[in-house]
């Protein structure tokens, strides 16, 4: 899956710390192509907004991955709402109880 990221944020991260695409690039593990396209606004997918989070030490979300976070949230709540094992046990339970 694929996010656009918020190119400006990225470039502002890296000017409060005073560090070059490149420099981002070598410690994010990353080609310095790859930075140059973020930086540009370009979508990415998740392992490289992870990789230039983690480099810059802030979240995902400061890069404008928002999209990605929220479908995460999005299919846990679907799989919060879908009856589980634990919400099978507790019917199981009401139903012996009522013999």
């Amino acid at each position: 899956m694929r996010a656009l990221l918020d190119a400006a944020g990225l470039r502002y991260a890296l000017a409060v710390r005073g560090m070059t695409q490149a420099e981002l690039a070598r410690i994010a593990d990353l080609t310095e192509a790859t930075v140059s396209r973020a930086a540009n606004g370009h979508a990415a997918n998740y392992t490289t907004i992870r990789k230039l989070a983690r480099a810059l030490t802030i979240t995902p979300c400061l890069l404008g991955a928002e999209g990605i976070i929220g479908s995460q949230k999005e299919a846990l709540a679907a799989a919060a709402a879908s009856p589980g094992p634990a919400a099978m046990a507790e019917v199981s339970y009401d139903s012996a109880s009522a013999i």
